[in-house]
Formats: structure tokens, sequence, C-alpha cells
């Protein structure tokens, strides 16, 4: 189980590992990210309340925008669109969205020629029972177009 002192180190290592890696490169990255692309995932979600576990496949378009090394994603996710905020170097990219209620973590890795992404998606509930879960995803990122 996920629990709060694990997300903050967590979220602290990628930090330190994305300034690192962007300070070593001296500049943006040799790559351009910006466009839609295909997220296909299986999504496993466990309840904090009962133990119960769910899974879900998840297929949707999304949207990166690349200015440098900072990244934009918008996973559209009616009524509103869900956005994640991060950066990118040597191949490398994590994104962050925390609100009051969540706290979603997406890590990956660029394949060279930019057309694919692979990686984890973890996510934290902060919410209390009934509703409260901890979910993460392996998932692969194709670029449409």
């Amino acid at each position: 189980m996920i629990n709060r002192f694990w997300m903050t180190r967590t979220l602290g290592a990628f930090a330190v590992t994305l300034c690192v890696a962007a300070s070593a490169h001296g500049g943006g990255p040799t790559y351009d990210l910006t466009g839609n692309w295909r997220l296909v995932a299986l999504d496993v979600q466990q309840s904090f309340c009962d133990g119960s576990q769910t899974q879900d496949f998840v297929s949707a378009v999304v949207n990166l925008t690349q200015a440098d090394e900072f990244l934009t994603l918008i996973i559209p996710d009616p009524p509103q669109n869900q956005i994640f905020q991060g950066r990118t170097s040597s191949f490398f990219l994590a994104l962050e969205s925390n609100t009051a209620e969540e706290t979603t973590v997406i890590n990956g890795t660029v394949s060279p020629d930019a057309t694919r992404i692979t990686g984890t998606l973890v996510f934290y509930d902060k919410g209390n029972c009934p509703g409260a879960e901890t979910g993460s995803a392996r998932y692969q990122m194709t670029r449409i177009g």
C-alpha cells in the first residue's frame, strides 16, 4: 500500500533526477514530444477501505506540449481535463498532477525516435473511505500522426 511518506520520497527522487539530468544535458532535449498521443494502460486500483481491487483497460488520446525541457500533459476526463506538469531530459520524463483530492505521478522512457513512451503511472487518492484508493499502471503512449 502506498503511504504519504513513500509518495513524498518518490516525488523528491524524480525531481532530483530530472534536475541533475537537465543540468548535465546543457539545454533542452534534442527531441520534441509536442502533439497528440494514444495512451493505453491496464489500470489496477486497490481500495484503502476494504482491500478490494479493480482492473480496467484504459485507452485515450492525450495532448503533450513541450517547451524546452518543460512538459504539459492533458488527459481529457469530462467534465474537466486532468493536467500534468513535468520535465523531460535524456529520453526520460516525469510529470505530476497534485490536487487536494489526489496525486498522480507519471514517469517514463522516450524511444530514440520520440514516437513511443513507456513507463509507470502511480495514483494516490487523498480522500477518506468509502472511495479512497491507490492505483498503478504500466502504460504505453504512441504518437498519433
